[in-house]
């Protein structure tokens, strides 16, 4: 009996201390965005693609897309990096990649990136005989710029794409009728326009 009683107790000083607080309106924050609809679509500009094998550093520029595709769920978007090389059809691309799309507020731009390298820019390449399965991560940002070409906030009149991305690989070349492997690498950077 003596339990029930301090059992009892407790339990009221314990209700006493409770404070009932009334239901607070949530704010209705309105429609959400969609980012990888605000951005999607056909960026037409420049790659250029840094090709360096053992020592040696050459670089090559061509007129190429990107393409944004959006997912059926938020935030999420295919990107496809399309080149061609007239001087190396090594360094072309034709390659797909999901991504995630974050807005960046503080930065006024949305951030494109795929940390996964299997899920990242797949390239295979001959290699003495021999397939190499490339993979890389890649990471862009979209700025949308109104027609003098300054960042803004709503209604851009443009989107530009900056998009970068490396693989990094061993080649077997022959020396003096000997096969070597050499470091390779090849760094590609985008930059490209979406008129709205």
């Amino acid at each position: 009996m003596k339990n029930i009683f301090k059992l009892l107790s407790f339990a009221c000083v314990s209700l006493a201390f409770t404070a009932c607080v009334e239901d607070i309106d949530t704010p209705d924050r309105g429609p959400q965005p969609n980012p990888e609809k605000e951005i999607a679509g056909v960026y037409q500009g420049t790659w250029t693609v840094s090709y360096k094998e053992a020592t040696t550093t050459t670089e090559y520029s061509s007129q190429g897309d990107v393409v944004v595709t959006p997912k059926e769920y938020a935030y999420a978007a295919d990107v496809t990096a399309k080149v061609s090389f007239v001087e190396n059809a090594g360094l072309n691309l034709d390659n797909t990649s999901a991504a995630n799309i974050s807005p960046l507020t503080n930065a006024n731009s949305y951030q494109v990136y795929n940390s996964v390298t299997p899920n990242g820019f797949s390239k295979k390449l001959d290699n003495d005989g021999t397939i190499l399965d490339l993979n890389t991560q890649f990471m862009g940002q979209i700025f949308p710029r109104d027609a003098q070409g300054e960042l803004t906030k709503t209604d851009p009149a443009t989107l530009e794409f900056v998009l970068d991305f490396t693989y990094t690989y061993q080649k077997t070349i022959i020396v003096n009728r000997r096969p070597r492997k050499v470091d390779c690498e090849e760094k590609y950077h985008f930059v490209g326009y979406l008129n709205k």
